[in-house]
């Protein structure tokens, strides 16, 4: 999907996760996370249509098909994104709580072949001296910055729903952000195995 052309619009790429062959985590009630994400994101998609007709949100599937890490990213590259969210869905932890975790890309995950590393300006090659930078240099930084405020936000949002028990905001090296310049976070929530948020979307 490509968003449509039109001028001073806010559009958010919402990412369901997995998908055809990829099931995900699967709940006790059989709910499986490629289904429930999906129908997150048509949630998504459907409320924000109606917050604000300046508001667009394109989803990377539409339906129950694979669909590559570096496409999904692709969406969002190839239209005029505004921020771009992945969805996931685990099985609850031990303590039984409806917790949610919020991962923005680290300063690792920005560089490629660095995951696992701390990243610094060291890590750009020397030219004569001076250490070689680009604008998708400066881009990619200013998204890990950005991206910071926007998981921030997205906390604060999802601490108030009713159906969290607990929120978190945690970086990560993780490839399905890699590469994007707009604020991007990937969102999980521990819900499946319990009936009542497995049936939220219901």
């Amino acid at each position: 999907p490509v968003p449509k052309e039109t001028p001073g619009e806010f559009v958010l790429v919402v990412d369901p996760a997995h998908g055809g062959d990829r099931t995900g985590s699967v709940g006790a009630a059989g709910i499986r996370e490629k289904d429930w994400v999906l129908s997150l994101a048509r949630a998504i998609q459907k409320a924000g249509s109606s917050l604000s007709p300046r508001m667009e949100v394109v989803l990377t599937r539409e339906a129950d098909y694979t669909l590559p890490v570096r496409e999904r990213a692709a969406v969002a590259g190839r239209g005029r994104a505004s921020a771009y969210l992945s969805l996931h869905a685990a099985r609850m932890g031990r303590e039984g709580k409806r917790a949610v975790n919020v991962y923005t890309q680290s300063y690792a995950g920005m560089i490629g072949g660095t995951a696992g590393k701390t990243v610094s300006a060291l890590d750009f090659p020397l030219v004569g001296g001076v250490r070689k930078t680009t604008l998708w240099d400066f881009q990619q930084f200013s998204a890990i910055q950005e991206s910071a405020r926007f998981g921030e936000a997205l906390k604060k949002s999802l601490s108030a729903a009713r159906e969290v028990q607990e929120a978190a905001l945690r970086q990560a090296s993780l490839a399905e952000l890699a590469g994007l310049t707009v604020p991007a976070a990937a969102v999980e929530f521990e819900f499946l195995g319990d009936a009542l948020a497995e049936g939220v979307l219901k």
